[in-house]
């Protein structure tokens, strides 16, 4: 995602007076200029993080994304389009288990044969866990995982398309099958799990 990703360590390094500093040459990294950056932006963003607790999403101009996360600062050059990466899984089946790729996108699971019917795809915003009627967006929120990358999130569906498994761990109410995540180093995802 050509991303950057400024760590606490680096904050806690500087007096509170350069952090803004630190954020907007951070921000030209990414971005290449700081048209239509005010003030005001880079305040809201040395708040977010100078706070230290919690999750936010900072907006700028742009389509710039800007993630904090407990005084770490993500900046990414645009909010992903998951369009981008709606690959078609790749399937292999043995008496075992079933085993679904996602080539480039850096993402494989491995499904007991206790869900036969099952099938990887991407996750949609009224989507629910099965055995539940709560909507995985509400527990995305609840988790600050941001909405643009809500959708490029992998997940395993049933028969009845209600969601069975995620790489992140939604809820205690997941059934009990078995199955693996695996998540390359690489995967645009790799961040927010």
């Amino acid at each position: 995602l050509n991303g950057i990703k400024v760590t606490a360590d680096v904050f806690n390094k500087y007096p509170k007076h350069f952090h803004s500093r630190i954020i907007r040459a951070a921000l030209k990294i990414v971005k290449g200029d700081l048209r239509r950056i005010e003030r005001v932006h880079i305040e809201a963003v040395v708040k977010a993080v100078d706070k230290k607790t919690g999750t936010s999403i900072c907006e700028v101009p742009g389509d710039s994304a800007i993630y904090v996360s407990y005084g770490e600062l993500y900046i990414y050059p645009s909010k992903p389009d998951s369009t981008v990466f709606n690959l078609e899984p790749e399937e292999k089946k043995s008496k075992d288990a079933i085993e679904f790729y996602l080539p480039g996108f850096g993402v494989k699971a491995v499904v007991n044969n206790d869900c036969p019917n099952c099938k990887l795809r991407f996750l949609k915003g009224e989507d629910t866990i099965e055995n539940s009627s709560k909507k995985i967006s509400r527990i995305l929120t609840d988790k600050k995982i941001p909405p643009f990358y809500r959708e490029m999130i992998p997940c395993i569906v049933n028969e009845k398309d209600k969601v069975v498994s995620t790489p992140i761990n939604l809820s205690d109410r997941f059934t009990s099958k078995n199955i693996t995540w695996i998540i390359a180093p690489q995967s645009p995802i790799k961040d927010i799990l």
